[in-house]
């Protein structure tokens, strides 16, 4: 897996571009160290971003 960048806004979502696929998550925690976060969340990310892919194929098609 690609290195994932995470971008934290004033709307508490964090915006991660996994293999340039930008997906939406929202976490309770701030995302005081950006890389911890992600790397504490990377198995929960991964099933989130195949869910979210899925949708996007129905949306899509």
């Amino acid at each position: 897996m690609k290195e994932a960048r995470c971008l934290y806004n004033n709307t508490k979502h964090y915006s991660f571009t996994l293999d340039s696929v930008s997906t939406m998550a929202c976490f309770d925690e701030r995302c005081e160290s950006k890389l911890d976060t992600i790397r504490r969340h990377q198995v929960g990310l991964a099933s989130f971003t195949r869910k979210i892919s899925r949708q996007m194929k129905y949306n899509i098609g």
